[in-house]
């Protein structure tokens, strides 16, 4: 499926050259990294992981395309609160104790690495997310004491440089594989050319918290139509 397939049916999904903003960055990513690296057997390995990162692209722009118009744009994301620090300096703790206050949402691992399930795999659920704990788990085995260094679970709050990595312009790719190359191409970037990263974090923002409200609201109708029913039946 790597690298020409996916890449069009990527193309085939997108119309705009705003959502074909990917196409430069990972072009840079896999050059490098294949390049640089040396990965030999490890480049299945990135392959996969550049994959995955595609496919919650493509889910996400469909997801986003089958909604009807207006929502999505008018979803409000309030005062968002900005964790900035160095790696290794406690910035995953906080995000995560943060997220204990029920008046705070952070976005969750499940939600940034597969938000929209693939067609024929588990819908939205316990079982969906089962499955991403089951891959975290095969990961963490493939680098024993990773969790004593940065803890990883599919409920856990997730960092934004997961949700940039849907646009492949994110310090991520560098945390699994050496590749200073691409760590200079990407922070030697002027500013303005990072605005489309910005845009698609806020999208997927406004799609999970429009999701979110929508379950919340389906939930509190079942929950009155059953009171109605066992009213009835009293």
């Amino acid at each position: 499926m790597w690298p020409h397939a996916i890449k069009r049916e990527h193309q085939r999904a997108e119309s705009t050259n705003e959502q074909n903003s990917f196409l430069k960055p990972i072009a840079e990513w896999y050059g490098c990294s294949v390049g640089e690296a040396k990965l030999g057997c490890h480049i299945v390995f990135n392959q996969g992981q550049l994959e995955t990162w595609l496919k919650a692209r493509i889910r996400l722009i469909h997801a986003w395309d089958a909604l009807p118009p207006g929502p999505l744009s008018a979803e409000r994301v309030e005062r968002p609160i900005l964790i900035v620090g160095l790696p290794r300096t406690g910035t995953t703790f906080l995000f995560n104790l943060l997220m204990q206050d029920p008046a705070l949402r952070a976005p969750l691992h499940w939600e940034l690495f597969e938000p929209v399930p693939g067609v024929g795999e588990p819908p939205l659920g316990a079982q969906h997310v089962a499955k991403i704990q089951a891959r975290l788990e095969g990961f963490t085995q493939l680098l024993p004491g990773i969790e004593d260094v940065h803890p990883m679970e599919a409920t856990m709050a997730e960092e934004c440089i997961a949700a940039m990595a849907h646009e492949f312009s994110s310090l991520i790719f560098t945390a699994t594989f050496n590749v200073a190359s691409y760590s200079e191409w990407l922070l030697a970037k002027p500013s303005p050319s990072h605005a489309h990263v910005f845009r698609w974090h806020r999208k997927l923002l406004q799609f999970l918290q429009l999701r979110e409200h929508a379950e919340t609201e389906a939930g509190a109708g079942a929950e009155e139509e059953a009171a109605g029913a066992a009213a009835g039946a009293a």
